[in-house]
Parts: structure tokens; sequence; C-alpha cells
């Protein structure tokens, strides 16, 4: 029986990654809000007797005051501090929702499976858009390999994201303008296609839709609305630690603390991209220009090293997690992700760790 791997590939292949990307889009924002929970009301609810006029004319008064704090909100912001790369993340993203949605040889794919299609960009406004695509990916790997914010242990991972994101506008240039054999690469083009849809879900590529949730919900000083939602933890902490020998480690309440904040936790380390874009909002970083200042590096050496191993560390681990943890951190709480990542929590939750099994920053007489 022969199988026609084109029809294959748009046919059930492209159906069932629809269907498993919408099932995993509809249990990771069950799992952000069973993980959190709405904060209380600062204030009952006024029961408000002015007129329609009333109302316009006391917003319109009130429109200076708002463009001032938009206008602090930005200049607190990694948007002031790194405008051009900050910008061109922010543009590269939504190229990314734009190719998916409304790209004119998508919507006839759709409309061939599923009967219903979206508006379609012109096909010469995304090739550009493509280019740009493919020139900030470049840009990206370059950063990653040479850039002194990267100065710290490069994950393969990272590289992998980088290129999985590109590949589809890569092989979807090529197929455009019928470079090399059209077929084999119109499947390679829907085959990546495919591959990044589902790890938008389960990899860190993640951060694109978890901006919505971070950014939107969560309560945070800086975040783009008030927010009304909190990380609530998955399990109380219930007991305290034993007592511990000097050179002994309890590894099951090491456990027991990683298990409070298990989600949170799970979703900093899977989501954080190592855009290394919170560097500029620690000042430590700032006056020192080491890698090692990096917020979310602060976080992978410490929390992430106790993540991985489930606790099974050894006291000499954890004495060199004291170094990042207290001598190139002082909770200031200023860490700036762009997705909105709670990294000081995350910090903090390694100290306690660490102070529970007796090691923690001394001083001397």
């Amino acid at each position: 029986m022969n199988v026609d791997l084109y029809e294959l590939v748009r046919g059930p292949l492209m159906s069932s990654t629809l269907i498993l990307f919408l099932v995993g889009l509809a249990f990771r924002v069950f799992q952000f809000f069973k993980a959190t929970t709405r904060l209380p009301r600062t204030a009952p609810p006024v029961n408000d007797r002015r007129t329609v006029k009333q109302r316009v004319n006391e917003t319109i008064k009130t429109v200076p005051r708002i463009l001032r704090k938009v206008r602090i909100h930005y200049r607190n912001s990694i948007f002031s501090t790194t405008p051009v790369t900050m910008w061109i993340t922010v543009v590269y993203h939504v190229i990314l929702v734009l190719a998916v949605c409304f790209t004119q040889g998508h919507n006839v794919l759709l409309d061939l499976s599923w009967g219903f299609s979206f508006p379609s960009l012109p096909e010469k406004t995304m090739d550009m858009l493509t280019l740009f695509m493919i020139a900030v990916s470049l840009y990206y790997l370059f950063r990653r390999a040479f850039s002194t914010k990267f100065k710290f242990p490069h994950i393969f991972r990272d590289y992998l994201a980088i290129l999985a994101t590109a590949l589809p506008f890569v092989t979807g240039f090529i197929a455009y303008h019928q470079w090399f054999d059209y077929r084999t690469m119109i499947i390679c083009h829907m085959l990546s296609g495919q591959l990044l849809l589902i790890a938008l879900l389960y990899t860190k590529l993640g951060h694109t839709i978890f901006f919505f949730f971070g950014r939107i919900y969560l309560h945070g000083e800086l975040n783009l609305t008030r927010g009304t939602r909190a990380w609530v933890p998955d399990q109380d902490l219930d007991r305290l630690p034993g007592p511990v020998s000097e050179n002994a480690i309890d590894e099951h309440y090491i456990r027991h603390m990683l298990d409070q904040k298990k989600t949170q936790m799970k979703i900093m380390l899977q989501y954080c991209s190592r855009c290394s874009n919170c560097a500029k909002s620690c000042f430590l970083y700032v006056n020192t220009r080491d890698a090692s200042y990096i917020p979310s590096q602060k976080v992978f050496v410490s929390l992430g090293k106790l993540y991985s191993t489930k606790g099974k560390v050894q006291r000499q681990d954890l004495e060199n997690m004291v170094d990042s943890l207290w001598n190139k951190c002082v909770l200031c709480d200023r860490c700036y992700c762009p997705i909105g990542l709670k990294i000081p929590e995350m910090i903090s939750l390694a100290r306690t760790i660490c102070r529970s099994q007796g090691v923690y920053k001394t001083y001397d007489a």
C-alpha cells in the first residue's frame, strides 16, 4: 500500500497536531488558574451615581495622570534600558502569531481540512516578514554564542529552541520561491510548523503563551495591568526541618519544600528562555557586567540544580550556592522578566531551602 506523504502530513497529521495543540493549550490555561488565586478586593465596590457625562469628564481629566504613570512604567522597565533588543523581540513574537494565523497558504489548508479560514496577509508582505524573522533568528544565535551577557554554561536546548522557531520560516521561504524540489520543501515546512506548535506548549517556547498570563493576570508592580491573581502553594509547609548534623543533608525535607511551590517552580524553569533580558534590571550586573549576576542565571545555578536533582545534593553543593544566593543577590525584588516570571520568589525559595539545612551566608567578626 503506497502512502502519499504529502497528503498524510497535510491531512491526518495536521489535524492531529491542531487537536493536540488545542487540548494542550486548554490544559496550560487550566494549570495556570489552578495554581493561582484571585486577589481580594482592596475596597468594596461603590455605588456610582454619577451621570455618564460626569464620568466621561472625570476620565478625561485623569488622562495626564494615566500618561504619566505609563511613562514611569516604561522608564522602569527593560524597554527603557534595552529598547532595541526588546522592541525587536516584541515584533518577532507578533510576527510569529501573524504567520501562524494569517498566511495565505495556511488558510488554504485550514479551509480544505476544517472548512474555515482567517483573513490573509498579502504574500509579498509575508515574504518580507519572513526575511525579518530569519535575520532576527540569526541575531539571536550569534548573540547567544558571542555576547558577554551569555558567558554562562550554554544549554543545547537554547540553540534548539531558536532553530525550531526559525525552521518553518526558512523552509516556507524556500518553498514560496520554489528553490529545490517544491514538494519536498513544503512537506518539510509543514512538519517543522507542526513541531513548532507542539513545542509552544511543551518546551521553553511556551513563554510565548505564558506571557499573557504572567504580564496581565499576575499581580506585579511593573506588569501591563494591576494583575488580579497570585501564586498559591501546591501544598502547605506542614513541618519544620529536623536536626541536621554538620555534614548531613535532609533530602526528604528538601523535596518537601520543593513540592510546596512545584508548579510555579516548574513553570519558571521551563518557560525561562535564558534571554538575559532581565540582566539590566539587576544593579549588581550593571555595575559588574558579570554574567553570574544575571537574575535568571542565579535561579538556574541554585533552584534549578535542586529541582533537576530532586533534592539529592551534597552539603558542598548547597554551600556552592551561597555566593549566588547571598553575595550576588540582595532580593531587592527589582528583577524584571519580560514574560512575568517571579524570579525573586524563586531565589527566596532557594535561600530558604539552604537555611533549612544550616547553610547560609556568614560574616567574619
